[in-house]
């Protein structure tokens, strides 16, 4: 079947329900062709006539609760344009659909109870805290980072010591999610498990820590510090970097200590960080070390940043 015929098919669809020509269907059977036929519209899979997506996912929105059922009948797709639909979907109708969606986390099928997770972080629903909990545990790494990641996306802290307890996790993407998690709750208690994120083996999981330490914002500032004189790269690099996005002036002096350090990459980070924190002292130090510095990654930094503030 041709795209044009499927799209006339699909519009042809609504009109029926909408027009009340479905003489021999019942109401729901009508809703049930609204919302399949929009559905279909929605997902923007018709490249000719994809202007018509956000009009058709817009009015399964203002449907509200009366589409959620027919939308749950779908959550099985695997269709990964599908999904991102229905998440988007779900998540602008908002807390009329969080009960129907737990009530899918226990389903038999695992792609079914993967979307229901992801949906429940975009209703943001405190009612889903508890429900999604359970799944922080399960064998399936996939499940525990979706979990993580929407029960950051709800902020209950109520739920912060078992999603702290996945910063342990032995895989590496559901570590991340845990740690985005605890910067999306900005709960001061995740700290600690941050800092030590910063220090984890995978990548990921380390910049994810460096980023939910920003979340929180000024209490991670002395942790971050204690760091400067603890640590060894690539810990003590994102430490300084982290220092240098938080802008904290009283961050400078300890900062200016590092333009004198032994290692080149530990002085670019330093650089940079002044540059960015953009503090006199700092400027004035960086001039001056101009003048002295013999490293060529390390005078790139310099007139880079210098660059910035001319």
């Amino acid at each position: 079947m041709s795209r044009a015929k499927l799209f006339i098919i699909c519009l042809f669809g609504v009109f029926l329900a909408e027009s009340g020509y479905c003489g021999s269907l019942s109401e729901k059977d009508d809703l049930k062709k609204k919302v399949d036929s929009l559905f279909v519209l929605a997902c923007g899979g018709l490249e000719k006539y994809r202007d018509q997506a956000q009009p058709a996912e817009s009015m399964l929105v203002e449907m509200g609760e009366k589409a959620v059922p027919y939308l749950l009948e779908k959550l099985t797709t695997q269709s990964a344009r599908e999904k991102w639909t229905l998440i988007r979907i779900f998540g602008k109708i908002g807390e009329s659909a969080a009960i129907p969606v737990i009530g899918r986390l226990d389903s038999e099928d695992k792609d079914e109870t993967k979307l229901a997770i992801r949906i429940l972080g975009e209703i943001k629903d405190n009612r889903a805290v508890e429900p999604l909990i359970r799944f922080l545990n399960k064998e399936d790494y996939n499940i525990r980072s979706h979990a993580c990641e929407s029960l950051g996306k709800i902020g209950d802290t109520t739920a912060f010591n078992d999603v702290s307890s996945r910063m342990e996790d032995s895989v590496e993407v559901v570590r991340k999610s845990a740690a985005v998690a605890l910067g999306n709750m900005k709960d001061v208690r995740g700290i600690p498990f941050l800092v030590r994120g910063l220090s984890d083996h995978h990548f990921s999981v380390r910049m994810s820590s460096a980023n939910s330490l920003l979340e929180i914002s000024e209490p991670a500032v002395k942790p971050l510090l204690f760091l400067l004189d603890h640590s060894a790269p690539p810990t003590l690099h994102l430490a300084i970097e982290s220092l240098g996005r938080l802008k904290d002036k009283k961050t400078v002096p300890p900062l200016l200590e590092k333009l004198k350090d032994e290692d080149w990459a530990t002085r670019a980070f330093a650089v940079e960080a002044l540059a960015e924190i953009g503090d006199q002292r700092g400027i004035l130090a960086i001039k001056k070390m101009k003048k002295v510095e013999t490293h060529p990654f390390v005078m790139s930094k310099i007139d880079q940043c210098l660059e910035k503030k001319d």
